[in-house]
């Protein structure tokens, strides 16, 4: 009865070095796994700082706009009052109605044709920052569930592997 006591026992010990040796290959395993997804939530954390920059300098392109548009109507302000001091002194001569008529409707359109072509360029800006705004807010949200996946994953791996070794030391425990 000892010697096959100590068969038993001999049996047991090698099933238990083969099972352990199991799951420290699978503790490997689940490590390199873990690693894996640290390093795609370290890469998603580094594409979201680069929208956030993105999205900082879609801000200042309109800003900038704003300002130039608001330099685009002082001037033109300017202009207008330029030419009512021309015409002021066109009409003190004679023919001073007929030019100042003429001078009057050919700045008018100049004027309103370089302002309409300023507000084109500036709407046309804004709407093309705003399209990329909405695609960056896209893509940080495509970037927020990948993130979300990955340290969902993550967690699950942990998980897993904490699940594991509990059992690996509940089966040395017996």
């Amino acid at each position: 009865q000892l010697q096959q006591l100590q068969a038993d026992g001999r049996t047991s010990g090698n099933t238990l070095q083969q099972d352990l040796k199991k799951a420290e290959e699978g503790r490997q395993e689940l490590e390199g796994v873990l690693a894996e997804l640290r390093r795609e939530r370290t890469q998603a954390q580094m594409l979201e700082m680069q929208l956030q920059q993105l999205q900082a300098n879609g801000r200042t392109s309109v800003s900038t706009l704003q300002q130039d548009l608001r330099k685009a109507e002082e001037g033109r302000q300017e202009l207008m009052g330029r030419l009512h001091a021309v015409t002021e002194q066109w009409e003190e001569h004679q023919k001073a109605e007929e030019v100042a008529a003429k001078i009057r409707k050919q700045a008018s359109i100049e004027m309103q044709q370089q302002y309409e072509t300023v507000m084109q360029t500036t709407n046309s800006r804004i709407f093309t920052l705003e399209k990329e705004v909405q695609e960056a807010n896209l893509q940080r949200q495509q970037l927020e569930n990948a993130l979300h996946e990955a340290t969902t994953k993550s967690l699950e791996a942990e998980l897993e592997f904490t699940r594991r070794i509990h059992q690996l030391r509940q089966g040395e425990g017996q």
